[in-house]
């Protein structure tokens, strides 16, 4: 989120750029944070994508809340079949987010990044029970990711002219992982 402030010539370099929805932000900080180093070049296509995607739109505001509910939902999910200690707290923040969401989204975006941020943190949850479960985390984390990448493709505005981070898409950047070391993930210029 932070390259986002800096390509957006921000004066402050911050994750909490005013171009990006309220919703969407705390999840893909959320995943940032969740993923390796090496694993977060997947996210330079949704760069171009999160910039601009702040609306005042109530109904587009009430249907990313939704989206951010269901997210937490599938969560939820995940957390279940890892671990029953940690799918009880996924469960408690996906429900707080179904509940919350239509009261959020009708405050419009002072308060619709609250259903997002329970989706945040029923990840968390999820993944905390993953960790747990050693046998099953793998298959977990990827469901995780993939979730949430659903998640920023369902709510985050599609580009009309790709940019510099657009050249392939999101689904494909998750199979260009490097093979050696010479040949290594995209990576930002120092400093971005």
């Amino acid at each position: 989120m932070n390259v986002i402030a800096y390509l957006n010539g921000e004066a402050q370099i911050t994750d909490q750029s005013t171009c990006v929805c309220v919703v969407v932000r705390p999840i893909a900080i959320w995943i940032n944070d969740f993923l390796m180093d090496s694993e977060r070049h997947i996210l330079l296509p949704y760069i171009e994508r999160a910039m601009g995607s702040a609306t005042c739109d109530r109904e587009e505001l009430f249907r990313r809340a939704g989206r951010a509910v269901k997210l937490a939902e599938e969560m939820q999910d995940i957390a279940a079949s890892a671990s029953a200690s940690y799918a009880a707290d996924a469960k408690a923040a996906a429900n707080a987010a179904n509940a919350d969401a239509p009261v959020f989204a009708a405050k419009a975006s002072t308060c619709a990044v609250k259903a997002s941020t329970y989706a945040a943190k029923a990840s968390e949850y999820a993944d905390a029970a993953c960790t747990y479960a050693d046998a099953a985390y793998a298959t977990a984390r990827r469901s995780i990711i993939d979730s949430c990448l659903r998640f920023l493709d369902d709510c985050l505005p599609q580009v009309e002219t790709p940019g510099l981070f657009a050249a392939t898409t999101p689904r494909e950047a998750t199979r260009c992982a490097p093979t050696t070391a010479s040949d290594p993930a995209p990576r930002l210029p120092l400093g971005a």
